[in-house]
């Protein structure tokens, strides 16, 4: 990975929240906005894989199930996996995935998304 941590949660974010399509008027207008949202997005994707592909030859739990249990743990509340995601780091419980440091928590949300594109 050649992003920060803070880089890499940005723009995966960013490819999550911003819609595949558009509709027909404004698609000419935003024709370089949604190339550029495409790029980030397969970005995005493939570093989720690399994710996936590093839980799967460290871990013994499947990375859906550790974060399910994560939000039960933490009441299904989205908000507070940041305080899951800070424990961890105090505990020393995370991934190092090409450089990139992520919670083993952040690790394993990226993972279910990275396993939908592994093959």
């Amino acid at each position: 990975m050649k992003l920060t941590r803070r880089k890499f949660c940005s723009l995966l974010l960013l490819s999550i929240a911003l819609p595949i399509e558009s509709n027909a008027s404004s698609r000419s207008q935003n024709k370089t906005t949604l190339a550029t949202t495409g790029n980030t997005r397969s970005q995005a994707l493939e570093e989720c894989k690399a994710v996936y592909e590093e839980w799967m030859t460290s871990e013994k739990t499947n990375p859906a199930h550790y974060f399910a249990q994560k939000m039960k743990e933490y009441q299904l509340a989205p908000q507070k996996v940041s305080e899951a995601a800070i424990q961890d780091f105090q505990h020393h419980n995370f991934f190092e995935v090409n450089g990139l440091q992520l919670s083993k928590t952040e690790a394993a949300f990226l993972a279910v998304i990275g396993s939908s594109s592994a093959t």
